[in-house]
């Protein structure tokens, strides 16, 4: 952190020293006997956003929220050294929390992304957990490519490891980040049991109608070991992201995260919007969905049409009107944290339910290369390509450059 990022800071603190924070809207439930509101916050209007630039060790805002931000270690079969970066947020003057909330952020952010929110819940009474998935923020491993959602597994085990064992735990994924929750629950049942509850805020379960073409598609799964070193950029118009100029402007100037992405990461989204389809009637914890109504990153039909397949008796779909896709930064951000709040009081008033000692399996092992085979299907790979490109400039449709064979077996069925 440079000298003027702690000076930014640094006043930001001293300007909140003695601030008072003022209760807002009544949530209208309680929980363990103490009312839920949203506090009145103003969090761009008082430049807190300052605060998401602090690296590491701890800060305390208005003598109240308590800031730990710290390395945790992250370690696999395939990588002894990987290292994770958390943050634990709480209120210190509630004595007694009423629940952990394990946050995991969406593609090309980190975690962030999350400091509003978890404001709002730690002057509510929660513990609040945050993580930088790999690639992303300062946790370690590589940067776009050799990524996939199974990896990040390895993330979300080590960020609830970290909540208090005795204290009930819901968890809560963001785009990509609620797809790697979904796919992670999937593989590891008896975690799900643990959990209060789950929230999928804007989860990336489905393309945007026509965005992704089919050959596209299958093309990811067949060249992601012999280019995954190529990077990507999505389709993402950076204005209908979020309506807040001042967090677009943010992510467009920060470092931590970035809009790129690998054939691998790709292919691996892909596969895992398949399975969450193909096991959405096993889904039987309780969950809330927040989509925004105009959304045009994530597929609001394949997010419903999941909702239905599902067996949860406790499940609930709340959609935040005229919002886009970064739900937590929107101007009408209340409605999410208002949601999630009434969401986990509903689960843990009444219950003794906690999520207990944790210990997580890293088991993920990276796969072998297999060098030299992969250099002779590399020479086949890239002619194939270049003949598909030549019949995609020939017949001016794109799509041919990964399906050209097509227009080959056709032309043979009408000699």
């Amino acid at each position: 952190m440079g000298d003027l990022e702690d000076e930014r800071i640094s006043k930001v603190l001293a300007k909140f020293k003695d601030h008072k924070f003022q209760e807002g809207k009544s949530l209208g439930i309680s929980c363990n006997g103490k009312n839920l509101c949203m506090y009145q916050l103003n969090y761009f209007e008082h430049k807190l956003q300052v605060l998401e630039s602090f690296e590491e060790g701890e800060f305390l805002l208005a003598e109240r929220v308590k800031f730990r931000r710290y390395y945790t270690q992250c370690t696999t079969a395939a990588d002894p050294e990987l290292y994770a970066f958390c943050t634990e947020v709480q209120d210190v003057s509630v004595q007694t929390k009423h629940a952990s909330i394990a946050m995991v952020h969406g593609f090309a952010q980190c975690s962030d992304v999350f400091f509003e929110a978890a404001i709002h819940f730690a002057l509510n009474g929660f513990f609040v957990y945050l993580i930088d998935l790999e690639g992303f923020g300062f946790t370690g491993g590589t940067r776009i490519n050799r990524l996939t959602v199974e990896k990040f597994h390895i993330q979300v085990t080590a960020l609830l490891e970290q909540v208090k064992p005795d204290l009930p735990c819901f968890l809560f994924g963001h785009s990509m980040g609620g797809l790697t929750v979904n796919n992670y629950l999937d593989c590891n049942p008896d975690i799900t049991a643990r959990l209060s509850g789950v929230i999928y805020s804007a989860p990336y379960f489905g393309a945007p109608d026509g965005s992704v073409d089919p050959g596209v598609k299958m093309a990811s799964h067949v060249l992601k070991h012999a280019f995954e070193e190529f990077a990507l950029s999505g389709p993402l118009p950076l204005h209908r992201v979020c309506k807040s100029k001042v967090y677009m402007r943010q992510q467009m100037l920060g470092r931590k995260a970035h809009p790129l992405l690998s054939l691998g990461l790709a292919s691996s989204c892909f596969n895992a919007q398949d399975r969450l389809m193909a096991n959405a009637t096993k889904v039987n914890y309780p969950y809330l969905l927040v989509l925004g109504e105009k959304d045009l990153i994530v597929n609001n039909n394949s997010s419903r049409a999941w909702f239905t397949k599902t067996q949860s008796p406790q499940k609930q779909i709340k959609l935040m009107a005229g919002a886009f896709h970064e739900l937590s930064k929107e101007p009408t951000n209340a409605v999410l944290f208002e949601s999630c709040m009434k969401f986990m009081a509903e689960r843990i008033n009444g219950t003794k339910k906690t999520f207990g000692e944790f210990v997580g399996k890293r088991d993920y092992k990276a796969p072998k290369a297999a060098a030299a085979v992969w250099r002779r299907k590399k020479f086949w790979i890239i002619i194939y390509l270049l003949v598909g490109l030549l019949f995609a400039l020939w017949h001016k449709q794109k799509k041919l450059i990964f399906i050209w064979p097509q227009i080959l077996l056709l032309a043979k069925r009408f000699k």
